[in-house]
């Protein structure tokens, strides 16, 4: 699921939040929300999988390692809790923070970049959708996708009370999935590596892919309005990589071992669809879940950018699928190996100096 930050970013100050501590249902929520930022069309379909991951054949441990320090990392940084305080870089640190003020100010940068994000975002959703019902209902693809379209200018237009349950819902699916996958595969193939240095490579594709989804974690955080104790944020900063690396790994695997697959725009997903039976109707279940559930929250986000100047929801939010489904006609592929990067950039800008 991808909550953005357009949508929370005035909600939970900071004087509430000190006096809110967090129950053990809304550390499982947050949980939640936050291992599903990052699942949609792409994740579940494997080609962001085997992009990010499975490409570096067994060096993909390598990916997974700098993912999970990452994550560990920067969600302290969110919670606001420090476990050790090196004092020798205090200079670079007010250093920083002058930089980083100077980009405050750049309201109009950071606007546009949250649009560009969200663009991209709900484009690749849009695209991945298109080609789950393409793949589905070939004869009636146009039909499909137009009441599709017409759900989503409806759902965007009286916003997703219940997306919160739909994201958990969405997150027991892809775990028990997993599970699946991981008993298909015990032995990962010998995979020639495919790109020099792919050690560093692969550390640097870790971080990247972390970061595609921060500012959605940054935003859950923000719109729960609690304040973890130290040994919360540690615990919930230790087991989300933990279990989406756990997640990552078993389609990681399943891709290594079908690397025929690896080629086309949705392996996992022609994988199952080959095999059919009660197993695919599962996996398109939690597919279109998914998908729908990134899809409305990135909609979401760009419905608000416009709603601020037309304070019109539904023209918002028409306008939110038509900036959608225009970027939706590039290639679904392109979209995660070549765009994907430019959201991790985005973001990291973003979180770093805006």
């Amino acid at each position: 699921m991808k909550i953005l930050e357009v949508r929370y970013q005035n909600k939970a100050k900071n004087s509430l939040r000190a006096s809110k501590k967090a129950t053990p249902n809304q550390i499982v929520k947050m949980i939640l929300l936050m291992a599903c930022s990052g699942i949609g069309a792409g994740f579940i379909s494997g080609a962001e999988i085997f992009q990010y991951f499975s490409k570096f054949g067994n060096n993909f441990f390598v990916v997974l390692m700098l993912f999970c320090v990452t994550y560990f990392l920067v969600l302290l940084k969110i919670f606001k809790i420090k476990i050790f305080k090196p004092k020798k870089f205090k200079m670079y640190k007010n250093n920083f923070l002058k930089l980083k003020n100077t980009f405050k100010t750049k309201n109009r940068i950071k606007s546009f970049l949250i649009f560009l994000n969200l663009s991209i975002i709900s484009g690749t959703m849009f695209s991945g959708l298109k080609n789950v019902l393409k793949e589905l209902f070939f004869n009636n693809y146009l039909i499909f996708s137009l009441i599709a379209l017409i759900l989503i200018i409806v759902c965007t237009a009286v916003g997703i009370n219940l997306l919160s349950k739909l994201t958990g819902l969405v997150f027991v699916f892809v775990l028990i999935f997993s599970i699946y996958l991981f008993g298909l595969n015990f032995e990962v193939n010998q995979v020639s590596h495919t790109l020099k240095n792919s050690v560093i490579a692969a550390g640097f594709s870790g971080v990247v892919y972390f970061f595609m989804n921060v500012l959605q974690l940054k935003s859950i955080y923000n719109s729960m309005g609690v304040n973890l104790t130290k040994k919360q944020g540690i615990f919930v900063a230790v087991i989300i990589p933990l279990v989406l690396s756990f997640v990552i790994y078993s389609f990681s695997k399943f891709l290594l071992n079908h690397l025929a697959l690896t080629s086309l725009n949705m392996p996992i997903f022609s994988y199952f669809k080959v095999k059919g039976g009660v197993v695919f109707g599962v996996y398109v279940s939690m597919f279109l879940l998914a998908i729908f559930s990134a899809l409305i929250t990135a909609l979401i986000g760009l419905k608000d950018i416009f709603n601020k100047k037309l304070n019109q929801k539904f023209m918002s939010s028409f306008l939110a699928v038509i900036v959608a489904l225009i970027i939706s006609f590039i290639n679904f592929k392109t979209l995660i190996v070549w765009l994907y990067p430019v959201v991790a950039m985005i973001n990291f800008v973003i979180f770093v100096f805006l």
